[in-house]
């Protein structure tokens, strides 16, 4: 039987870091890996959860980075896309057609999003269709929390729930600078 593992995207942004434009892919990963591997340590060597960073996708360098050693499965990482096509097939998984998807990953259009939503929200309320629309609904304060229909609040967060996204960002500084760190949570 295998062990439990949870894994959960974190939505960061090397301004978080202090890391300025002159910082390499080694620097952000450097950087980020060291605050992350401090910031879930257990408070013991043999305390559960054993937490490691997978992956980091970055946009500014356009670049998806494998720290997986070895592991079969991690979600919403491919190593041939970057941040914005990472992020834009998610969107598309949600339910945005992918013109929107690309407007909201790369300019941050959000209304044009919500209008989508709501249209096929709608739709689904017509046809009976509620549990689509329940999905969709929980979209939109994601969407205005953090700028992606994918990506929860902080607040959110749970180690023990289900594979999901969320947005530790300081601040949401725009388009440039975000970065997608996925953690495993293994609970043994």
């Amino acid at each position: 039987m295998g062990n439990h593992v949870v894994y959960n995207g974190l939505l960061l942004d090397e301004c978080d870091f202090g890391l300025d434009k002159t910082a390499t892919a080694d620097d952000v990963v450097e950087t980020v890996t060291e605050h992350l591997d401090q910031r879930f340590a257990p408070d013991f060597d043999d305390t559960t959860p054993i937490v490691d960073v997978k992956a980091l996708v970055l946009e500014r360098h356009d670049l998806s980075i494998d720290l997986r050693c070895g592991s079969k499965y991690i979600p919403w990482f491919e190593p041939d896309l970057g941040f914005a096509e990472t992020m834009i097939k998610q969107c598309v998984s949600e339910g945005l057609p992918q013109d929107l998807a690309e407007a909201v990953v790369r300019s941050g259009d959000l209304a044009s999003a919500e209008d989508e939503f709501l249209r096929q929200v709608h739709n689904h309320l017509r046809g009976r269709r509620y549990a689509h629309a329940v999905h969709l609904t929980a979209c939109l304060p994601r969407l205005y929390d953090s700028g992606l229909p994918m990506v929860r609040h902080e607040s959110w967060f749970e180690m023990m729930g289900s594979d999901e996204m969320y947005d530790f960002r300081i601040a949401n500084y725009g388009s440039g600078t975000r970065l997608l760190a996925i953690l495993a949570f293994d609970w043994g």
